[in-house]
């Protein structure tokens, strides 16, 4: 008899086995297709559009979120945060409005460059810094906030 010959009552249990395995592992991926395809109403990554309370907006601009440009995030003491907005302002009514703002909620001014087409604002707190875009186009003006943490801050 050769030794390396399995013995019919070992080998029928171990196909039975794969055989056990590979239907559950396909069972297991057709399943997880409607998952994979369920819209973010079902399935939470933690990612939404929830704007922070120590954020400025100008009275008239509107929050654009429908197809996912705004976003935020918050773990702990880090924050994220990248907001898409639309107003009838002037670029530098908006910025002008933000600068007399931002002072109220403690942050600090750190870079400005700006002219009637649009441009930036730089604003600090603690290890928090929040970037306002300005672009004026098609007669409306864009602005784009970029909420970070930044743990090398104080």
């Amino acid at each position: 008899m050769n030794p390396n010959a399995r013995a019919p009552f070992v080998e029928a249990p171990l196909r039975r086995a794969r055989r056990g395995l590979l239907v559950a592992a396909a069972l297991l991926a057709i399943a997880a297709v409607p998952a994979a395809c369920a819209t973010g109403g079902d399935l939470d990554t933690g990612v939404s559009a929830v704007q922070f309370q120590d954020m400025v907006v100008p009275l008239g601009f509107t929050l654009l979120d429908k197809t996912h440009q705004s976003h935020s995030r918050v773990e702990g003491e880090w924050r994220m945060g990248n907001f898409h907005y639309q107003g009838q302002l002037l670029v530098a009514d908006a910025a002008s409005y933000i600068r007399q703002r931002m002072p109220q909620h403690n942050w600090t001014l750190e870079t400005e460059q700006l002219d009637e087409k649009g441009g930036k604002l730089l604003f600090a707190r603690g290890r928090y810094t929040a970037e306002y875009t300005f672009l004026r186009q098609e007669g409306s003006t864009q602005m784009v906030v970029d909420y970070r943490t930044d743990f090398t801050r104080r």
